[in-house]
């Protein structure tokens, strides 16, 4: 079997290429019959497509060449001269390659290969876009259109799609007539990739299957809910999520095909022309073809009243059929439901217009849903596309830099680039992107790593800033919220190579781009978060990526760059950071400016944010809107700080940032008076700079009890100065130090029954136990944060956990393991066990077993829990609920007693807005300092007094002696040197230990409140080394030389 055209309809005028007069009275085909005089091959008829005008039609050939035949009084068959036409199918001289054709009722267009545009036939509306001449009878082009890529005709009118994506319209259009063609402006950001024209109305579809209508609305033909002509595109809503593949449009109705092969129809329905059963004068909404329900339809084509489809082949039919141009093999006035054209059965494309229909049969049927002929899109770009031209042996630069540049000149074609090629491409939501971030990754991999990369990223650039980025307020006219398509392309920004120098492209690539994604968080704010949210890590990641590049050259170039902008991209980071907290995305780290320390000061920052009123303003007032891009730093609300983007601080920056907290809170608290009672005068003021503590070494604990029960609230916010009763030591910091050491050594102690020390991993929690009251684990946070307060490193052997909760953090499995391994182990097992028997494998209810003091003691973590079983679905709940009562709640309630008391001293002494800057690992760490000893940096920064040097014989002896030490006694002469044994969260690096000679005769002495070593003038390392051990035997007590 080859191919063969068939026809059927009214043919009065030749419109099938043959005389009527012998074969049908009517002038009418009313069932299909075979064509003869259209091109042909060695396959049969080489017809691609058939364009009907009322009396006229042309036909595409598979060359590329043009056919017409019919009436021809307007010149509309293109043969030079309007006269009585032809029976007869010729072709038409073109001169080019045609690849798409269009008919209006007596008007005719043309689409070359190269993207010329040729109109031809009635012009008396400005259909042919010239004025003057009523006809064209030769096809003429339409200058004003380059790279035209489709076109349209409607009755009187024409539509055309640029290569670009820009639409254009021009002739008669809601009684008014003009030649030049208009931009529907719309579209400047929307990728459409198929356009159609019924009389006086006009429907395009985009990438992502959405429909866009607008025109004469009289029947509801645009499918918008009313009957109100719109001269501006509006989406027809309720065809967003149907996956909309092609669109057909009649006089007065439209019918749009759906992947999944429905059909949907809308507009003027009195002769059934919408196929739903029923006739009706106008029909605004969108209607499921519901007799073609669990039919996959391929094809549809609408004529004037009528409208054809195509299902496996077979051709169904309704609408008006006066002319015959159902094909029933009757002449009727209506079918109102879909009715088999007999005869016809391996159809694979079908054309309609007018009162026409055409129809080719083929050996194979077509069974996927798509548009009757081939048409061609603007220019998309994805990995496969960029891959062939990088390979192409011919190795064409040319043609590389102008795929580039008319993609990245186009906003429609940037948003219509990297599209999935299943059903994800359609339906653009706040859930669904519908682009392939993996496809545009690695695009634009192929090209940074070109050998060419920073000629095509140059290119790029100038692109983006002439085309996508040139109009500042891009959603002026298509809100993102209604069409998530025009922003789709910011999504694939941050992938482009340049988006990470903005040395290079500050001005002209990172701020536009920056100042886009600030629209859309003011215009969509739900679609970005969603968006943002909803993204794999890896785009993520490069999303926070770019903006951190960009905020370190903001600040590495201070009055080079708007502070306004520089807000903005703080603000965007900020919102990435929220989102990152609620779904981890990324390591907090990712956020950090590590350089910031050395480029701000950020103790300065502090303290003009803390006297200034920044503190208390809210951030949400500071103009954000669009218009206010513009403005100068002056008018700001409020000045700018780094304070106000704590995400920016990592834990050393966080740390200097609390220790200016605490200078400033001591230096005001140091001001007032303090209350004290003097013997036989009474209550008394007077003005006392620290917090005084004196303390017995043997009852250490119930002397500092008493003190901080006598103290006054601005007492804590004093600098805390510690003295031994009956020592002489002067309180620089060393003494300080010692006193949390031997107080926290005390408070651990079983005796008191606070808290418990875990066997396996040594860290202790609360006890649990009702043994002591809620006053000692007050007292017990209140020292902690008088610690952290006073700079001061204690050892107090919490898991993170601990600092979770003060933090406001939830409580993971891992917290669990980390404090009870093997009883978190086995959490973590129920957690990831993949079968389904949960219940038959672990055999457990939501009761639990917990030791106390050697007794086992059930506890149900919910009503009636002993029984009710731990099951697949309950899993995640059982687990949650044991890291609760286990870690928060205890037996009775009792450890949430304690966590509340510690965490309320905790909170009383730090009334501090810093300490929530803190992540729980950054906290634990500033509480006790870390183990991450780098000995090399310690030596490094060790500086010499007196005659020593870094080459002095003694010193050589005792760094010789010091790095034969083993890592616990290196860690004692830590403890030895500044009364801890763990180093700050900056490192090695904020450890500066002062070396200055003493006589040969003594022992090392070390003045820990100023980290100074007093070292024997010796240079044997055996003698050095014997000395420096004798000395770690006894690290309690100092000594002031």
């Amino acid at each position: 079997m080859k191919k063969t055209l068939y026809g059927f309809g009214l043919g009065v005028d030749g419109q099938f290429g043959i005389r009527l007069s012998g074969v049908s009275d009517s002038g009418c085909l009313a069932a299909p019959q075979q064509l003869f005089g259209a091109p042909v091959d060695e396959f049969g008829v080489a017809v691609t497509a058939v364009a009907c005008g009322e009396r006229h039609t042309v036909l595409l050939g598979a060359d590329g060449k043009l056919w017409s035949v019919g009436a021809n009084e307007s010149g509309q068959l293109g043969r030079s001269g309007a006269d009585q036409g032809s029976f007869t199918i010729y072709p038409v001289e073109m001169g080019t390659r045609i690849i798409q054709i269009a008919a209006g009722q007596n008007h005719s267009a043309a689409v070359s290969d190269d993207g010329r545009l040729f109109v031809w036939g009635r012009n008396a509306e400005f259909q042919c876009a010239r004025t003057g001449p009523a006809s064209i009878t030769k096809p003429s082009r339409v200058v004003e259109i380059t790279e035209a890529v489709q076109v349209a005709c409607g009755a009187n009118s024409c539509l055309a799609l640029q290569q670009s994506g820009t639409v254009y319209v021009w002739g008669s259009f809601l009684a008014e007539s003009f030649a030049v063609p208009r931009v529907v402006s719309i579209f400047s950001r929307i990728p459409v990739v198929q356009i159609s024209a019924g009389d006086d109305h006009f429907v395009a579809v985009t990438s992502a299957g959405f429909v866009y209508a607008w025109g004469r609305n009289e029947y509801g033909q645009c499918g918008t809910g009313d009957t109100t002509d719109h001269a501006k595109p509006k989406l027809v809503k309720q065809l967003n999520t149907m996956k909309t593949v092609s669109v057909s449009c009649g006089g007065n109705h439209t019918v749009a095909l759906t992947k999944d092969g429905r059909l949907f129809s809308f507009g003027y329905n009195v002769f059934g022309q919408l196929g739903t059963g029923r006739k009706e004068e106008a029909q605004p909404d969108p209607q499921l073809v519901s007799e073609l329900l669990g039919s996959h339809v391929t094809k549809v084509a609408c004529g004037r009243v009528h409208t054809v489809a195509v299902v496996n082949g077979r051709v169904l039919s309704f609408g008006l059929n006066s002319n015959g141009q159902l094909g029933t093999g009757s002449l009727s006035n209506a079918v109102i439901t879909p009715q088999v054209v007999r005869d016809l059965h391996k159809v694979t494309t079908i054309f309609a217009g007018y009162d026409q229909t055409f129809a080719v049969e083929a050996p194979e049927v077509d069974l996927m849903s798509a548009p009757s002929a081939p048409l061609e899109t603007p220019k998309f770009l994805s990995m496969s596309r960029l891959r062939q031209l990088f390979t192409d042996k011919s190795d064409n630069k040319l043609d590389i830099i102008g795929e580039l540049e008319s993609v990245f000149s186009s906003a429609a074609c940037f948003n219509g680039s990297f599209a999935y090629t299943d059903d994800r491409r359609f339906n653009c939501s706040p859930t669904n992107i519908a682009m392939n971030l993996d496809d545009c990754m690695y695009t634009f991999n192929l090209i940074a790593n070109h050998g060419d990369a920073d000629r095509l990223g140059e290119i790029i650039v100038n692109c983006l800033k002439m085309g996508v980025f040139e109009d500042g307020n891009i959603f002026g006219r298509c809100l993102p919220s209604e069409n998530p398509e025009v922003c789709k392309f910011l999504m694939a920004l941050p992938w482009f190579h340049e988006m990470v120098h903005p040395e290079k492209y500050y001005d002209d690539l990172f701020i536009p781009f920056v100042k886009l994604l600030n629209s859309l968080k003011r215009y969509a704010p739900e679609l970005l978060r969603r968006w943002w949210s909803g993204l794999a890590t890896r785009h993520f990641n490069k999303a926070v990526l770019v903006l951190m590049t960009g905020v370190e050259h903001q600040i590495d170039h201070p009055d080079e760059v708007d502070q306004f902008d520089v807000i903005i991209t703080l603000r965007l980071l900020k919102y990435l950071y929220k989102l990152n907290q609620d779904y981890a995305k990324v390591p907090v780290d990712h956020f950090y400016l590590d350089s910031l320390m050395e480029k701000a000061d950020v103790r300065s920052d502090y303290f003009r944010w803390a006297t200034d009123g920044s503190a208390e303003f809210d951030e949400n007032e500071v103009p954000m809107a669009l218009g206010s891009f513009l403005s100068a730093p002056s008018q700001l609300q409020k000045p700018f700080h780094f304070v106000d983007y704590p995400f920016l601080f990592n834990a050393e920056a966080k740390a200097a940032l609390l220790e200016a907290e605490a200078q400033f809170a001591m230096y005001q608290a140091a001001q007032r008076p303090s209350t004290t009672v003097i013997p036989y005068f009474g209550i008394a003021q007077f003005i006392r700079p620290n917090f005084h503590v004196e303390v017995r070494r043997a009852n250490i604990v119930e002397d500092t009890i008493h003190v901080l029960e006598n103290a006054s609230p601005h007492d804590f916010a004093k600098p805390l100065r510690v003295q031994f009763h009956g020592e002489e030591g002067h309180d620089e910091g060393g003494v300080r130090k010692e006193f949390f050491l031997l107080l926290f050594q005390q408070l651990l102690q079983p005796q008191y029954g606070m808290f418990l020390e875990d066997s396996e991993s040594h860290y202790v929690w609360f006890s649990g136990l009702d043994v002591a009251d809620a006053v000692s684990f007050n007292f017990v946070g209140r020292l902690c944060a008088l610690a952290v307060y006073n700079a001061v490193l204690v050892d107090f052997p919490f898991p993170s956990a601990l600092y979770k909760l003060l933090l406001g953090h939830k409580l993971t499995v891992d917290d669990l393991i980390m404090l009870h391994p093997t009883e978190g182990r086995s959490l973590q097992a129920l957690i990831d066990h993949e079968d389904n028997d949960v219940e038959d494998v672990f055999g457990l209810s939501f009761q639990i077993s917990v030791d106390v003091l050697g007794e086992a003691v059930d506890v149900e973590l919910k009503p009636g829990g002993k029984d009710i079983p731990v099951t697949n679905e309950n899993r995640t709940e059982f687990v949650r609920l044991y890291i609760q009562r286990r870690l928060e709640l205890g037996i009775g309630d009792v450890i949430s007693q304690q966590l509340n008391a510690f965490r309320n001293g905790f909170r009383n002494v730090m009334h501090s807005k810093i300490l929530d800057f803190f992540q729980p690992h950054e906290l634990m760490e500033l509480m006790v300092g870390n183990e991450n000893y780098d000995w090399d940096v310690f030596k490094e920064n060790t500086e010499y007094k007196g005659e020593y040097f870094a080459g002095h014989n003694a010193i050589k002896a005792f760094w010789d002696a010091f790095f034969e030490l083993d890592l616990e006694q290196r860690k004692k002469f830590l403890l030895f040197l500044m009364g801890s044994a763990r180093i700050p969260v900056a490192g090695m690096k904020a450890l500066k230990m002062v070396v200055q000679p003493v006589p040969s005769h003594l022992y090392p002495v070390a003045h820990t409140c100023f980290n100074l070593l007093d070292l024997p003038n010796i240079a044997d390392k055996t003698e050095m080394k014997k000395r420096l051990l004798a000395c770690l035997e006894h690290t309690q007590g100092f000594t002031l030389v």
